[in-house]
């Protein structure tokens, strides 16, 4: 009866450092975070080639060129980060205000055109990119050490879209329109509270609408990511 009751008492023990040690790790308070990922750009290949390729194409057959090749691609995926200030009103709400950098998106083309004799070599491309700060709200759903999350709030995006044209033997002739946009976004996630000072976590976001519909266009922008708390 003795050995039971002290295993009993070991056990009581144990539950109440785990109960204290997610406590600590959910502590009210300021946290700081850094995210590293991969951003992807919602761009349509087919809308591009029929916006900005095909009048090009349209400018080399009136000028008496003909158009022998023109393959076209989109590089939608590059690097993205993002660093936070938070505060957690409680377990399960928090907010936080950032700035993220979603990396770029870009489209190009390989125009080859001839008058019968020569051939010429061109490169138009389209590249967009977005970045500023952020400011969300958060729910959160605690499971000892572990927790889940959604997230939604708003990007204050500064949008670039740069036209740039490259003529073989000639210098680059480039332009570029940029647009500020308050853009909303959501996410999910899940952390694990390693630490009491520590967290990870990893997370999706989505940022919806991206850009001017007058200027840049507007693009669905996914964000992937990992990351690390610390209060």
């Amino acid at each position: 009866m003795k050995q039971r009751r002290l295993q009993f008492a070991s056990l009581v023990a144990v539950g109440l450092a785990a109960a204290c040690y997610g406590a600590s790790a959910n502590a009210e308070g300021f946290y700081f975070g850094l995210d590293l990922g991969s951003a992807s750009f919602d761009l349509n290949k087919a809308d591009l080639d029929t916006n900005f390729l095909t009048p090009y194409e349209d400018v080399l057959k009136a000028s008496g060129l003909t158009i022998a090749s023109a393959p076209s691609s989109v590089d939608d995926t590059d690097n993205a980060w993002a660093a936070n200030v938070g505060y957690r009103f409680n377990s399960y709400v928090a907010a936080e205000f950032g700035y993220v950098n979603l990396g770029e998106g870009l489209y190009s083309a390989n125009v080859t055109s001839t008058n019968g004799v020569t051939s010429f070599h061109d490169v138009p491309s389209v590249r967009v990119t977005s970045s500023g700060p952020t400011a969300a709200l958060l729910g959160i759903f605690p499971f000892g050490s572990f927790e889940v999350y959604g997230k939604a709030g708003l990007f204050f995006s500064n949008t670039k879209v740069r036209q740039k044209l490259e003529i073989e033997g000639e210098d680059p002739i480039s332009s570029e329109v940029k647009a500020d946009s308050q853009d909303a976004f959501f996410g999910v996630g899940a952390s694990w509270n390693f630490s009491e000072n520590y967290s990870a976590r990893v997370q999706y976001q989505r940022f919806v609408s991206v850009g001017d519909n007058d200027h840049t266009g507007e693009e669905d922008v996914d964000f992937i990511s990992i990351g690390i708390l610390f209060r």
